[in-house]
């Protein structure tokens, strides 16, 4: 991030989404400057930079999008292209470090068989709720079959969504990884009204304890969802039952980072009585 261009193809977005402040902040969907002509400005004063990072809302809705592929393209950011200054060349890299749209990308194959003639690294696809599953998981196995393996996504929650649903998301990418091969991370992000500065917000379908429980399983992981599968079940369980377990454990037993390794209790919760837990130590510390 410290040696890249910054710069927009496009501005706005076609959705309206009401979770959403680009509508009311960007309008509708547009044509931004040329990045060729920001890109060679920056480097006139500042010299050539390794990245490029662009900060489009929705770049695959754009009408220009082709012929945005093909502008990155002429800029020299094509798969594996390195920048050679000093003796080392430096492998470069295309950010849209805001996602993109599953429900566009499901399409057809060409806009994951253009984004697979740039060096983009990772590819950034939204995954806000369960209800674009098939989108998502149609779009990345397109990404899979040109070779795109490096991916991660967000993922919207305390918005309409329960912790099932946050799970069976997370959950699906695990899957995907194990059946692709593919190196998919996530990164969780907690739904807050703008309107409400103090973040007290607790969606209908989640309590504060349980949003509590989250924050304190991604602090140890910081702030990432690792595809790897025997790292997530550590972490948030293997099936939507140990997650809600998982989630109403005091928090002195929930997953915690300890120096390298994600160390997680094996003390097991049982009712004590009708409000309140206590702890059950393994069988083979009850000596």
């Amino acid at each position: 991030m410290r040696d890249a261009y910054f710069a927009y193809a496009s501005r706005g977005c076609i959705r309206k989404c009401t979770v959403c402040a680009v509508p009311k902040l960007e309008g509708e969907q547009r044509d931004a400057e040329s990045i060729t002509s920001v890109v060679r400005n920056i480097e006139a004063r500042y010299g050539p930079k390794k990245d490029l990072i662009l900060m489009d809302n929705n770049v695959v809705a754009s009408p220009r999008f082709h012929d945005i592929i093909e502008e990155i393209r002429d800029l020299g950011f094509l798969p594996d292209a390195k920048l050679s200054i000093g003796r080392v060349p430096i492998q470069r890299r295309v950010d849209f470090n805001q996602g993109v749209d599953a429900r566009i990308l499901c399409k057809g194959p060409s806009y994951l068989r253009d984004l697979s003639r740039i060096c983009l690294k990772p590819l950034r696809i939204a995954f806000d709720h369960l209800g674009l599953k098939a989108p998502y998981e149609q779009a990345v196995r397109y990404a899979h079959e040109f070779g795109l393996t490096s991916m991660s996504n967000y993922m919207l929650y305390n918005f309409h969504d329960s912790p099932a649903d946050l799970f069976e998301r997370m959950r699906l990418n695990v899957t995907l990884n194990e059946e692709l091969d593919l190196r998919i991370w996530s990164f969780p992000m907690r739904y807050q009204p703008t309107n409400l500065p103090d973040r007290t917000h607790v969606g209908e379908k989640w309590t504060r304890y349980q949003l509590r429980a989250i924050q304190i399983i991604l602090q140890a992981t910081h702030g990432v969802v690792s595809g790897d599968p025997d790292f997530f079940k550590r972490a948030f369980g293997d099936t939507v039952h140990e997650f809600h377990e998982l989630l109403m454990r005091p928090t002195l037993f929930q997953p915690r980072r300890s120096s390298s390794a994600l160390v997680v209790s094996e003390i097991r919760l049982v009712p004590d009585s009708a409000f309140s837990w206590c702890p059950e130590m393994p069988a083979d510390s009850a000596a």
